[in-house]
């Protein structure tokens, strides 16, 4: 009797260690929305991906049940700097499988292809002092240096805080992380490394954002619901790339009123203006917008007139 007491007090700890896990995915609904920049030595050009993971089944891989993961998005080139020659289309992709997903006592393990021998993705066992391996940070030395919790929809999330040789940071403030259940703040996939800024911009559950707390993300990646393929070729804008000022310019006069709405990458209305009738140049000033793509849409009470994209540098 006094042997079985002491052999249950010793595994009670990983009992309620591994009850108190939370996996990824922590629910069939989780999605990610992430931002991805990059450019390659040779291009002027960042390239930007504007993607949501989200997952679709399972399947069996060698006695393993696996979530597979898929993304859909939007991919763009954006100029470096002024008078530069990038490609100006916007990419749209759907439903593209990147993988799957498994989860084991604290350790998430991703396969890309069928075939390929999984990858440890993110171990939420390891203790302050310990090293995360590779590739959430595709550093040379990741070491734990502080670990606290953090609530997530009513639920306690273990985030682990990351200091590296590679990037030292003075504050706990300032250093990469990764958080139970949810992944880095880099992304579900993304690495952090110097050729690219990769961001989380949420995460969600029953298409709810829940992290960070507050936020305001768009899960609907992309912009098919601005409806930027109305093109009319009796209006203008210029320049394109924009600084500050930018002109429509109108072929013709047109006899009521208009408004103009500006949006983000993430289909976030930033500005809105009304177009007086009879305006054939109509100038808006641009300067308080951040770099990046905006899209446009020219409409009046009863259709859109006129839609595009422009890139303000």
């Amino acid at each position: 009797m006094k042997k079985l007491l002491i052999t249950t007090i010793l595994l009670l700890p990983f009992f309620v260690w591994s009850q108190s896990y939370i996996p990824i995915p922590a629910d069939s609904t989780s999605e990610w929305r992430v931002m991805k920049k990059y450019h390659f030595k040779a291009n002027i050009c960042l390239h930007v991906d504007d993607l949501k993971y989200y997952f679709m089944g399972d399947t069996l891989i060698n006695a393993h049940t696996y979530s597979k993961l898929y993304k859909s998005g939007i991919k763009y080139q954006t100029p470096l700097g002024p008078n530069l020659n990038c490609d100006p289309n916007i990419y749209h992709f759907t439903d593209v499988y990147v993988g799957a997903i498994r989860n084991d006592t604290g350790k998430v393990f991703y396969k890309i292809i069928y075939n390929d021998p999984e990858i440890l993705l993110y171990d939420f066992t390891l203790n302050v002092g310990d090293t995360l391996q590779r590739p959430c940070f595709n550093f040379d030395t990741n070491t734990i240096v502080a670990i606290d919790t953090v609530t997530i929809n009513n639920r306690q999330h273990r985030r682990f805080f990351i200091d590296s040789d590679t990037l030292t940071s003075s504050t706990i403030d300032s250093m990469q992380y990764i958080i139970e259940g949810i992944g880095a703040a880099t992304g579900l996939l993304e690495e952090a490394n110097f050729e690219s800024a990769n961001e989380l911009l949420c995460y969600a559950e029953n298409h709810i954002p829940i992290y960070p707390f507050g936020c305001s993300c768009i899960l609907n990646v992309g912009v098919e619901e601005i409806k930027i393929n109305t093109k009319n070729e009796n209006i203008h804008l210029y320049p394109n790339p924009v600084n500050d000022i930018i002109t429509f310019e109108f072929n013709s006069i047109i006899h009521t009123d208009l408004r103009l709405s500006i949006y983000n990458i993430l289909g976030k209305q930033v500005k809105q203006f009304q177009i007086p009738s009879n305006e054939l140049k109509y100038k808006v000033n641009l300067s308080e917008l951040e770099t990046g793509l905006y899209f446009y849409r020219i409409w009046n009470e009863t259709s859109i007139i006129d839609s595009g994209k422009f890139i303000k540098e």
